[in-house]
């Protein structure tokens, strides 16, 4: 009889738990038997920067992806936050801390669907941990795909960085990055181009377009072997250059993208911010 039941057990198989209802239709979060009311950020720029305009943070945020992908965020306003990085069924994923006023930031060790934000400590006093479930109500929906670039016919979502301190910051601190997945960067004016790796802590290709979206050439960067300090090491463009693409290291090689004559397209989202390139 024993092993007739566990046999029955076996084909039923074990229920998952059950999801984590959430009565009103507010943007709102459940975790730990507290509902939290969230400012939902579902498009860019503003789920890249949730805690930009924020001196201190007195509520919920939560930004959100259509796709999971390695999140990265870094904090320039005086206000600390902790962040749970959560699946796409809002299973925890990792919890962490984010600074105020840090450049280094925090990055996702696995793929994640979406960043919680929340006052400093409140994760801590709840014990709050990987594996806890977190219910979403139903009006957080409709997050926005990333921005597409295409190398050919080859797409990868971009990170856009068309004003000068998102250029100066690249893709700085990450500790990683989605395989196809890069930063473009926006330059109001061509002209000769110079990338370093300094506080990087992965390899990249760095490709260099004209204004008129032609390949100059391409530059496979390692890190510097300590990415605090910099070893002079330099991605230079073959001529004036108004876009650059930084995909991670081996993603042109990967797409067989090794021959001249290489076109840069991109999606209407971009458009607007080519104008607004500064």
């Amino acid at each position: 009889m024993r092993w007739i039941l566990l046999g029955a057990m076996f084909l039923v198989g074990c229920p998952s738990p059950a999801p984590v209802e959430i009565p009103t239709q507010d943007p709102a979060v459940k975790l730990k038997a507290e509902e939290i009311l969230v400012q939902w950020l579902p498009a860019d720029p503003a789920r890249r920067y949730p805690l930009a305009e924020h001196e201190k943070l007195d509520r919920g945020i939560l930004a959100g992806w259509p796709h999971d992908r390695i999140l990265h965020f870094f904090n320039e306003s005086r206000a600390a936050a902790e962040v749970v990085f959560l699946s796409e069924d809002g299973v925890v994923l990792q919890t962490g801390r984010l600074e105020a006023e840090s450049d280094a930031g925090i990055t996702s060790v696995q793929p994640a669907r979406y960043a919680l934000f929340l006052p400093a400590g409140w994760t801590a006093r709840r014990a709050v941990v990987p594996g806890d479930r977190a219910g979403l109500s139903r009006s957080i929906k409709g997050a926005q795909p990333m921005p597409e670039a295409r190398v050919d016919d080859v797409p990868v979502r971009v990170e856009l960085a068309f004003r000068d301190w998102e250029r100066r910051r690249g893709l700085s601190h990450r500790r990683a990055i989605s395989p196809d997945e890069g930063m473009l960067f926006i330059y109001a004016e061509p002209g000769e181009k110079s990338f370093w790796m300094r506080h990087c802590h992965f390899g990249l290709d760095i490709a260099f377009f004209g204004p008129d979206r032609k390949l100059l050439n391409v530059v496979s960067m390692d890190p510097y072997p300590d990415p605090a300090v910099d070893h002079g090491d330099r991605a230079r463009s073959e001529g004036k250059a108004k876009f650059v693409l930084e995909v991670p290291q081996g993603w042109f090689a990967r797409h067989h993208l090794e021959r001249g004559g290489l076109a840069l397209r991109l999606s209407e989202s971009i458009d607007p911010f080519v104008e607004l390139a500064q």
